[in-house]
């Protein structure tokens, strides 16, 4: 059934929020769309995205930067992420560190790694590209086994740190672990 809408009518939030979705993974969706981004630029896109969707319950000044580290990564991934660097997400600048395996996480809101954490930090992201990253304890993993990247979102391990991801992000992922009920 076509529903009509009347001259001068709002649109609806459905529509609304599509459309925020859409303009949100552009970014992505562009990159994909062209063969000579690499796959460590694409991943990086992707993890710039998702803080984008991403909400910390510890309380953080509006004006701090959001410190994304990255950990043990060959250098074509350190070096897109780099190119992150001082980007806006959030309204808040966005840092990047390289940190080596065994470097302390200290102050890190985003984490990027092959492998999944030990145990889950409150506060902080954990995404990485490792086969099962989510399904191992971290919250967003990278799967590569496609073409194009898809994300797989681990809710438990997100809910246990304090992190909240938005509801439009959640439905373009593979969702393991408790969902949260109502929308967000």
């Amino acid at each position: 059934m076509i529903r009509e809408e009347r001259a001068g009518s709002m649109p609806s939030v459905g529509w609304a929020r599509g459309a925020l979705a859409l303009v949100a993974f552009l970014p992505c969706a562009l990159a994909l769309a062209q063969p000579a981004v690499s796959e460590p630029a694409l991943k990086a896109a992707i993890v710039f995205t998702l803080a984008k969707f991403t909400e910390w319950s510890v309380p953080q000044q509006p004006t701090d930067a959001l410190s994304l580290c990255v950990v043990a990564a060959p250098e074509p991934m350190n070096a897109a992420f780099n190119a992150l660097d001082s980007k806006v997400v959030q309204g808040r600048p966005l840092r990047v560190r390289v940190l080596g395996a065994r470097d302390d996480l200290a102050g890190c809101h985003i984490v990027f790694a092959s492998a999944p954490p030990a145990r889950t930090v409150p506060g902080r992201l954990t995404v990485g590209d490792a086969p099962r990253f989510a399904e191992t304890g971290g919250m967003v993993g990278l799967l590569t086994a496609n073409d194009p990247i898809q994300l797989e979102v681990n809710v438990s391990a997100a809910t246990s740190a304090g992190v909240k991801f938005s509801s439009q992000l959640l439905r373009l992922a593979r969702v393991i672990g408790e969902q949260p009920r109502g929308g967000g």
